[in-house]
């Protein structure tokens, strides 16, 4: 007769072998992992702006003429690096106190603002501010700072033809400054030798201005 097989259940006791449950993950536990991917994802974008070290700057977003005001429509910002090759660019946070101010020099759509550009007309060697008693009717109602105009002298335009004046037909190209509607004075920059030829018709209001490019606000 053969020995009875052992066995590792005793006599009269069931199986207390445990079957394991599935597991199901937890929504709590979702929601904890999903906040700390999204955090994790908002640390590295800091930190790859931190590293690259871009901040924002003003840039002009359209042509300003020498003497306009400038306003907030002609800003836009840029996010640059910090290395700007020295320029003294002004920072977006300023735009507040830029709005309103005039621009020194001719401002050109696309350059980053600069701080020197600011503040009263820096004219270049050779140019002048030459002011106009302009008469009703010898310019554009419209017109405008920082539209380019041709001046004409009207008197010797009129003059007779035995005695031609200087500059007679000869338009001058100029830069409206300033429009100053209450004293009806214009003032436009043009070189300095045709600003002293034209100064006495300019004084006496014989000056006509002809808009040839609208670039004022």
């Amino acid at each position: 007769m053969l020995p009875t097989p052992l066995s590792d259940t005793p006599r009269g006791r069931a199986s207390s072998r445990i079957t394991p449950r599935p597991w199901r993950p937890r929504p709590s536990l979702l929601v904890v992992g999903l906040v700390l991917v999204l955090a994790s994802v908002v640390g590295v974008g800091a930190l790859i702006h931190s590293v690259s070290g871009e901040h924002g700057i003003l840039v002009m977003s359209q042509t300003v003429q020498a003497g306009q005001v400038i306003s907030a429509g002609d800003l836009e910002v840029v996010n640059v690096s910090e290395d700007m090759g020295g320029l003294t660019v002004i920072d977006s946070s300023q735009e507040d106190a830029v709005v309103g101010l005039p621009a020194a020099t001719t401002l050109y759509d696309g350059t980053p603002l600069v701080v020197a550009e600011l503040g009263p007309v820096q004219l270049p060697s050779g140019e002048s501010v030459m002011a106009v008693n302009a008469k009703l009717g010898s310019y554009p109602p419209s017109i405008a700072a920082g539209d380019e105009v041709e001046v004409i002298d009207d008197q010797a335009a009129s003059a007779s033809t035995s005695s031609p004046a200087p500059l007679a037909n000869t338009p001058v190209d100029a830069a409206v400054v300033a429009v100053d509607d209450v004293d009806g004075v214009i003032s436009l920059q043009l070189p300095s030798a045709e600003a002293a030829t034209l100064a006495p018709a300019a004084a006496s209001g014989n000056l006509v201005l002809l808009l040839v490019s609208g670039g004022g606000s």
